[in-house]
């Protein structure tokens, strides 16, 4: 319900388990989906929490992603690549949920990936990613659809402590240095492994036991 307060200033009240409309975007936070290509875009979206849409980043030019270390939630995908010129996927450090998929593809100079904060996403994509060392999403729990890596030469290690469910599948194939992949006691729908040379065979065993 609503009532009059000093000044005649209009507030919400939840009653009855009612619960409150989200608060609107401020009014320099662009709404639906975005798409940056330069840091005009990236500075443009500093102090914007919510992303309504996809949140696409590509780019032929240096790009520091610092400013949008308020964005708490992308309502849909989160995509980076193709690129060149971003060398480093981090800044986004308050990121808890996206409700499509996390996909890092197709970037030719980001040597990693870095997302500390996020917690649930549709799906993971990690492909085609020429220099990456390193994936670390320490907090990701939840993963309604697959986890792919994929065809990442240069990858070493995967951190995902604390994955807890899987839904889809869990696909690591042609990473031929990749010799670290840490892993909560998720449980996936299937596992593929495929041409990682660096992984051991405690390491492949463990991971394909996840499956049933």
């Amino acid at each position: 319900m609503t009532r009059a307060g000093p000044l005649g200033v209009i507030v919400l009240v939840a009653c009855g388990g009612a619960r409150l409309p989200p608060a609107p975007a401020t009014a320099d936070c662009p709404r639906g989906s975005i798409v940056v290509t330069g840091q005009e875009q990236v500075e443009a979206l500093a102090g914007c929490a919510r992303i309504d849409g996809d949140l696409r980043i590509r780019t032929a030019a240096p790009l520091h992603l610092d400013a949008l270390g308020s964005i708490e939630t992308v309502t849909g995908a989160l995509v980076v690549g193709p690129t060149l010129g971003l060398d480093i996927v981090a800044g986004l450090d308050r990121l808890r949920e996206v409700g499509g998929v996390v996909r890092i593809v197709a970037n030719g100079d980001v040597t990693g990936a870095y997302l500390p904060a996020l917690e649930r996403a549709r799906a993971v994509e990690i492909s085609g990613n020429v220099a990456v060392l390193q994936v670390v999403m320490p907090r990701l729990r939840e993963i309604a659809g697959d986890l792919h890596v994929a065809n990442n030469p240069a990858l070493e290690m995967v951190d995902v402590v604390m994955l807890e469910q899987i839904g889809g599948a869990l696909v690591v194939e042609r990473n031929g240095v990749l010799a670290e992949v840490s892993i909560g006691a998720a449980r996936a729908s299937s596992v593929r492994l495929a041409h990682n040379g660096a992984l051991d065979s405690a390491t492949e065993q463990r991971l394909r036991a996840m499956a049933p």
